[in-house]
């Protein structure tokens, strides 16, 4: 607070009575005066240093807290991986209400003033764009929570199968607002795709034509209902307290929920990528494998399918003790080796096990 300086000066001795009754009156209103000074000046300084914008722990403002974060290997990686955000409020009976704007300056943090009492859950959506993933329209007081899908978006030039996905997060947090009250809610956005790195090689000679190639995975989601599947939650960080609901994340306890993938499970993805030698390589996005979803693999050149029936990844996976419902971040790296007998052998890339697969869809020894 800046300081006003005091003039302290030299009054000359009063005699008078009726002068120093005058003189009484007048020092006691400088000293209200004063006083009423002092009050304008440190009042707004209180006003302004008791209720802090940015410390969501501050109990004064009346609001609800929404505190987001993504825990990786036990850190919080929101901006690493989170980019943008676009969040959605619903109301106690699941209609949507309106979209919540994002403060770029403070984006994992959302305070929410003036809410009347009662029950919300806020949608979130990390990472999306329109020309990317699909989003069904909302309409305030109309659309419905359990409505809403979210879905691959992105065609390939030909319109035939979808491209990449985006590289997708998501929350959904239920949570109540009270009267003169601040309540602070953890929020763990949870990831909704899978990365897929594929290495291909030739034991004999290349087949002719063109350096181009098409890798084709099939069977996958193809979007996801945007309310908790209540089956499928994951614990990242921690264990929830004794006697705690297992669903509410802590500073020390994160826990991340997924949404419902309805089937049927159809959808189709493919990329295209050139020789590098005489070796292939691809990293495939898609929405999350499930381990009743794991998709088939084929590879295309010059029109022509260059296995006879596609690679079912299901029983491999689980050959490795891949289960993609146990990871919270799916990335897997596969290589395979076409052999001179027309044999798939198909490996963990930069891993040991050898699995075999025969041109046709059998497995050899």
């Amino acid at each position: 607070m800046r300081r006003v300086p005091i003039v302290v000066r030299e009054n000359k001795r009063i005699d008078n009575p009726e002068d120093r009754r005058m003189s009484s009156s007048v020092a006691n209103g400088k000293k209200q005066s004063w006083w009423s000074l002092v009050v304008w000046l440190v009042f707004p300084l209180v006003c302004l240093t008791s209720c802090s914008m940015e410390d969501v722990r501050d109990a004064c403002c009346e609001s609800v807290v929404l505190q987001y974060r993504y825990i990786s290997k036990g850190k919080d990686m929101y901006a690493q991986f989170v980019h943008t955000e676009r969040r959605f409020l619903f109301d106690s009976n699941g209609k949507f209400m309106y979209e919540v704007p994002v403060d770029s300056t403070h984006r994992p943090i959302v305070r929410l003033r003036r809410l009347p009492k009662g029950t919300y859950s806020m949608l979130t959506i990390g990472n999306r764009t329109e020309k990317g993933s699909y989003l069904d329209a909302m309409k305030p007081g109309i659309t419905s929570l359990q409505e809403i899908t979210l879905a691959l978006g992105r065609r390939t030039a030909d319109q035939q199968a979808f491209a990449n996905a985006e590289e997708l997060f998501w929350n959904l947090r239920t949570f109540d607002a009270r009267c003169k009250q601040t309540c602070t809610y953890l929020c763990d956005m949870a990831n909704l795709h899978c990365y897929l790195h594929v290495k291909i090689g030739w034991e004999g000679d290349l087949p002719l034509g063109s350096d181009r190639y098409t890798l084709e995975l099939s069977k996958l989601l193809p979007r996801y209902r945007m309310e908790i599947n209540p089956k499928y939650t994951l614990e990242v960080k921690g264990k929830a307290p004794n006697g705690a609901d297992r669903n509410e994340p802590t500073p020390n306890y994160s826990v991340h929920h997924y949404p419902y993938a309805p089937a049927p499970h159809d959808a189709v993805v493919r990329t295209v990528n050139s020789l590098r030698g005489r070796e292939l390589f691809y990293e495939v996005r898609t929405l999350r494998y499930l381990n009743e979803a794991i998709p088939t693999l084929q590879v295309w050149h010059d029109g022509v399918q260059l296995f006879k029936r596609p690679i079912d990844l299901t029983p491999i996976f689980k050959d490795w003790g891949w289960y993609p419902n146990l990871n919270p971040e799916q990335v897997y790296r596969i290589e395979l080796r076409i052999l001179k007998s027309g044999q798939v052998e198909v490996k963990p890339w930069v891993s040991g096990s050898v699995l075999d697969w025969e041109d046709g869809g059998n497995f050899g020894g």
